[in-house]
This record gives structure tokens, sequence and C-alpha cells, in this order.
């Protein structure tokens, strides 16, 4: 299945089905089915084509996990054309949660935090505020990183201007690719090693790592075989990984799952890292 949209315009997704609800989709020869639906194939969908103009799909059990094996499933997606940038709104107590594709970065355009108006987030408030260094703080922990998170009333983050208003925080941000900002990659295989290499003058900053398998072709072994491309690690490995590069223009180490875990036992997993080499 191919995604795609016309030039400066890129995908967002707005839904995603793989199963079967219908019976004659993809059943031919078959006069009885089997109701059934794959767990978040949006999210999936999301990570591959959101913020591209262009995406190809695969309607594969490989790809989404198969919620009824022997029956003929299907893929159907709904996507619109956008030149917006994402905008995202978090309550007191919610994490907003900030994330791009593969090979592009958060490019943050605005953030608000604060109150101005009456609606959202139960405000019941006619008192507005706003406090004036949300940008700075969001940019250190998001800018330039595939994804991050945010808690949205935390005091210690964001400090606490107006503290008898119910507050909200709002960003607008974009993806772009990660060559507009010079970000580089590493990729090591499990049980290597991996290597991040900056000038002698410079040192290594860790945007963004990823700990997983979603592609078939990296770090491919025809002596182990790989059960799964729908493996990766939650945890946010970018702190472990810069402890390893702290104050220094390069380093390498060992790839292995007794230090970052095991997401997919039994599954040969790549270790990514976006990074910037800075003075």
């Amino acid at each position: 299945m191919l995604l795609t949209c016309p030039s400066n315009y890129t995908i967002k997704m707005l839904s995603a089905f793989y199963g079967q609800r219908e019976g004659w989709y993809c059943n031919e020869g078959r006069e009885s089915y089997t109701t059934c639906e794959a767990d978040n194939p949006l999210q999936l969908t999301e990570n591959w084509c959101n913020q591209k103009q262009e995406c190809t799909l695969k309607a594969s059990s490989r790809v989404f996990k198969d919620p009824c094996p022997d029956v003929k499933k299907y893929l159907e997606v709904y996507y619109v054309c956008t030149q917006d940038g994402w905008k995202e709104l978090a309550c007191p107590d919610d994490t907003m949660k900030l994330s791009c594709p593969k090979g592009f970065v958060i490019d943050l355009q605005s953030v608000f935090y604060g109150r101005r108006n009456t609606y959202w987030c139960g405000g019941g408030s006619s008192d507005f505020c706003e406090v004036q260094n949300a940008f700075t703080v969001v940019k250190k922990m998001c800018n330039l990183k595939q994804k991050c998170s945010i808690m949205a009333a935390s005091v210690s983050t964001f400090g606490d201007e107006c503290p008898n208003i119910r507050k909200y925080l709002e960003v607008i941000y974009k993806c772009v690719k990660n060559e507009i900002y010079g970000v580089k990659q590493a990729i090591g295989c499990e049980s290597g090693l991996i290597e991040i290499e900056c000038p002698s003058d410079m040192l290594v900053k860790i945007l963004h790592t990823f700990w997983g398998r979603i592609d078939g072709k990296i770090c491919f072994t025809n002596q182990r075989r790989t059960y799964s491309y729908n493996c990766r690690s939650e945890a946010d490995l970018s702190e472990a990984v810069q402890i390893r590069c702290l104050q220094t223009n390069s380093c390498h180490f060992q790839v292995d799952a007794q230090i970052f875990g095991d997401p997919c036992a039994g599954t040969s997993k790549y270790l990514e890292v976006d990074y910037l080499c800075y003075k």
C-alpha cells in the first residue's frame, strides 16, 4: 500500500485497521469469516508514515501482530495531507508525548504553559496567565530529538507564576529531516560494537536511541532467525548511552541485551543512536 502527498505536504494518519470485519474484503472463496482486529495499528502506521511525503505499508502479520491466524486479513487506513505543524495539548497531571518518524527530529514552533481561555482542561477561571520560560524549558527537553515526554503539571519543570490557576501545556512542532541540523546516526548490531564519532575538537550529544527491531534489513544475519519486526524497548536509553560518551569526541561500547534489556527474546536486535557534534 502506497500513501502519497503532493509536494510541500506531508502525511497525517487519522485511523488504521488490520484484521477482518467485513467478510468480503480479501476473503475470496470463503463463506464464513472471523471478526478480529490487531492491537494499535494506528500507532505503528503513525511511526512509519507521519510527516513523510510518501510511505509504503505492507499488510502483513509480520508487521502487525496477527490477531487471528488462518483468517484472511486486510489493512485499511485513512490519512490527510497537511502543511501544518503538530499541535499537542496536555492538561494537569497528563504526560505530553511528542514524536517524529525515523529519520526526523522535533523542531519546536511554539510553546505555551498557563491559561488563555476558560474552556480547555476544565478551566472555570476567567483569570489568565502565562509562564514565561516555557519555550526554553521544552526546547531543552525535546528540540532535535525524535521523541520526548513532558509532565504538564510539573512545578519543578516550569515553576508556578500563577499558583491558583489551573494551567495546561500547548506545544506546536514540526518534524524535520535529520540532515537539516547535522544530526548523525550510528547503528550497532546486538553482540557487536557501536562506534560514535565526532571531530577531535567537538563533543558528542546524544539525542535519541532506538533498541529493538522494526527493519528486516538492518543487522541481518543468516545465522540467527528474526522472529519479530515489531520489537522496541519502551525505555529511553539516551541517558545510558550519553554516560558512555560523556565529555568526549568519540566512544564505542558493546551492544548487549544485558545492558539495555531484552524487549523481545529470541529476536536479533540493533541499537540506533542519533547524535550531534558540538563545541
